[in-house]
């Protein structure tokens, strides 16, 4: 297995893992996946450099995009901030999935942020013994509402 950062070679992969995703995730229980949207956002991920996957054999196996943002309250501290984090299901009990936040961690320092914001969905398996043991701690829960 190995971390890189996406390329254009890899979008057909990126966009069929993230309609995956998408189900997964819920949100199709209140939106529509579009094909076309997750395209702009992963050519922006590409070429600004945050969007990794993990290759297994040369199959993209897991993916983790990101974005390196200021907090809102402070001009001088930057985080890298997870968008998505995605392992295929065969694949999960693999390292995959670490060796993508520790690389996301690795490239957000890289770019200057002096913190890393992972989100966990509900629906999804729990994520809080993970990111405890990695030294993260909870700041925030989000909810949704149908408006």
């Amino acid at each position: 297995m190995k971390i890189v950062t996406a390329s254009d070679e890899d979008i057909d992969e990126i966009i069929a893992m993230g309609e995956s995703f998408f189900y997964e995730s819920g949100y199709n229980d209140v939106s529509e996946y579009s094909p076309e949207r997750t395209l702009e956002l992963v050519e922006k991920l590409i070429n600004e450099g945050t969007l990794l996957v993990c290759k297994s054999n040369e199959e993209i196996i897991g993916m983790l995009g990101f974005m390196i943002a200021p907090i809102y309250m402070s001009v001088d501290t930057f985080v890298g901030q997870e968008l998505f984090w995605y392992v295929k299901k065969e694949n999960r009990k693999s390292r995959a999935g670490i060796l993508l936040l520790l690389e996301m961690e690795k490239a957000s320092k890289e770019k200057g942020a002096k913190l890393a914001i992972m989100v966990c969905l509900d629906r999804l398996a729990s994520l809080d013994n993970l990111y405890n043991k990695m030294g993260y701690s909870k700041i925030e829960t989000s909810f949704m509402r149908v408006l």
